[in-house]
């Protein structure tokens, strides 16, 4: 038996309505379809779930919270408990099919309604990991969202045995970051003129050397790591993404100039879904997003639909709203840039709800598991153990673990062959 699971609820709301096909249509796969009339939900002979305070012995029940039909947001009081082998919040009636409302508690995680109330921020104006419900309460590290969806499915098993669930597969996708595409190659005279006389100012002749060098193409980029990636690519039929920045030059943002041959040679020989990394003042500008998405379609030839904030520079819902006004339908910044594990509590792609709109939109969130510049102060064992423990999670709830990497990190200014090494195990393991 397979089809189309009926929830009751007498109240049909935009989150009731977004939290259920989040849970069943994303996570699970499974058609849903809802309805208020309590009499024809009691005589459906099919898998149903009963999402009121009314009581039934015929199907799945869930005593509403009652976030999913508020609006607008404030404080929840979300005392943390253990269930199975992973944490909960919401907690309601023991005699529900399991004693929290998995379906307000996914809501609050993925919307990441924490954030829309008064919080800290760093120096970048950032949301601080540290302060999030699920790094107080040490499950930063856990999907727990698809661990619940998991002990729904379960609880659906033992009610329907009969019913066919659509199987799901885990995958790895590799993210690739490149602020800056080559450390020399590219620049303008201007650059290049300043970058020596910057060298030979402070007796640095290590990157006289090697500048020279690679300007006289005796030797390689130091950031010229392409080739590397690319035969990781083949050799382990993983898939690849890359992030450009193509922002003006400003503190934060030292790329290589955007209409530079090079960069755009490069952009164009990729054999990889290309996004738009947007600058660090993007957020500031809605023009500057615009011109940047602009510049990357003009050397692409194609329609950019795809973006990774810089510095994971993410503010809600501002953030989503401008790239939704720039047509992008996917984008991967969903993550701690400091912080391993699950910043949404999910490890499937899903669509972005605007809390401030009550609306449900078409951008759909990749949230990302890693960074690898959240470990570099760990010693390779750590590393290693860190990413490990994320996998073994995810493959346990067939989900999908985004990694994030960026392209000097494997130059040997930076200790590259480490973090080739991780990478390779991260793919291998």
């Amino acid at each position: 038996m397979s089809g189309t699971v009926l929830i009751y609820t007498p109240q049909l709301t935009n989150r009731v309505q977004y939290t259920f096909e989040l849970i069943f249509k994303y996570i699970l796969k499974i058609p849903i379809d809802f309805t208020d009339d309590f009499m024809a939900f009691k005589n459906h002979e099919g898998v149903k779930l009963n999402y009121s305070d009314k009581k039934t012995n015929s199907s799945l029940s869930f005593t509403p919270h009652g976030l999913l039909h508020q609006t607008g947001f404030k404080n929840q009081e979300t005392k943390v408990f253990s269930i199975a082998d992973t944490k909960a919040f919401f907690k309601t009636n023991q005699n529900d099919t399991l004693n929290f409302d998995l379906f307000a508690a996914a809501f609050y995680l993925t919307t990441r309604y924490e954030e829309y109330l008064p919080h800290e921020a760093d120096e970048h104006n950032r949301y601080i990991a540290q302060q999030s419900i699920a790094v107080k309460n040490n499950f930063i590290d856990k999907p727990v969202v698809n661990q619940w969806t998991l002990l729904l499915k379960e609880k659906i098993k033992e009610r329907y045995p009969n019913f066919q669930f659509p199987t799901t597969d885990f995958r790895h996708i590799v993210t690739i970051d490149v602020d800056r595409a080559y450390a020399y190659k590219g620049n303008t005279n201007i650059k290049v003129a300043a970058g020596l006389l910057k060298n030979t100012a402070q007796l640095n002749l290590n990157d006289i050397k090697n500048r020279t060098q690679t300007l006289l193409n005796k030797q390689k980029d130091p950031y010229d790591v392409y080739n590397y990636l690319a035969k990781i690519q083949q050799e382990f039929k993983v898939d690849f993404q890359y992030f450009f920045l193509l922002g003006d030059n400003s503190k934060f943002d030292n790329n290589i100039p955007y209409n530079s041959t090079s960069l755009k040679n490069l952009i164009k020989d990729l054999d990889a879904e290309i996004g738009i990394h947007p600058s660090y003042f993007s957020d500031k500008k809605p023009a500057i997003l615009k011109e940047e998405i602009k510049r990357l379609e003009n050397i692409t030839g194609n329609q950019v639909t795809q973006s990774r904030q810089h510095f994971i520079k993410l503010q809600f819902p501002s953030t989503y709203q401008k790239l939704l006004d720039n047509s992008i339908t996917d984008d991967y910044s969903m993550g701690y840039h400091d912080t391993p594990g699950f910043r949404a509590g999910v490890c499937t792609p899903y669509p972005f709800y605007n809390l401030t709109k009550e609306k449900t939109t078409s951008l759909l969130i990749h949230p990302f598991a890693i960074m690898e510049k959240a470990l570099i102060n760990d010693k390779d064992e750590e590393r290693r153990k860190k990413i490990t423990m994320l996998i073994d999670k995810i493959k346990a709830v067939n989900g999908m673990f985004y990694s994030v990497w960026h392209n000097d990190s494997f130059s040997e200014e930076f200790h590259g062959n480490q973090w080739k090494q991780l990478l390779e195990f991260s793919i291998k393991y």
